[in-house]
């Protein structure tokens, strides 16, 4: 389990060459999320990981950009043909189960984000095209868009 400070906002990176990036909310407070070329002066790309109130073990994530009323979720996508996701990461004003957010290990450092709707079976990964994020169910091995 991370340890992390809910009073920092941080660079999520991606194995140090991109970092996550909160899109355009179209219309506020939903958005994109995807990775970009890492920039801690761009507010789309810090973010406050916190526990909700009620919730010890998962972590909410929200953009400086985005405000405090929108956070990274889960949403179900049956338009997603890449690589067979059923369901995206985005930007929405709830912290339901879709935003919620474990970071569990791998053995080398760094670590997996997992959502607690659709559980530790499904990774957050890179889409072919390297900056567009999905939920991977291939989690036998750390994949290259995990980290």
């Amino acid at each position: 389990m991370a340890n992390l400070d809910s009073n920092t906002w941080y660079l999520v990176l991606n194995g140090g060459s991109s970092a996550l990036r909160s899109g355009f909310p179209n219309p506020p407070p939903f958005g994109s999320t995807f990775l970009s070329t890492p920039n801690s002066t761009q507010s789309a790309e810090l973010w406050q990981i916190t526990h909700p109130a009620d919730d010890s073990t998962f972590y909410v994530l929200r953009s400086r950009d985005n405000g405090s009323g929108s956070f990274k979720t889960v949403t179900v996508n049956s338009t997603c043909t890449v690589n067979g996701c059923n369901s995206v990461p985005r930007m929405a004003p709830t912290v339901d189960d879709s935003a919620r957010w474990s970071f569990s290990p791998w053995n080398d450092g760094t670590f997996f984000m997992y959502n607690k709707a659709n559980g530790s079976s499904w990774h957050v990964d890179v889409q072919d095209n390297g900056s567009w994020l999905w939920m991977n169910s291939n989690d036998s091995i750390a994949q290259t868009g995990q980290h």
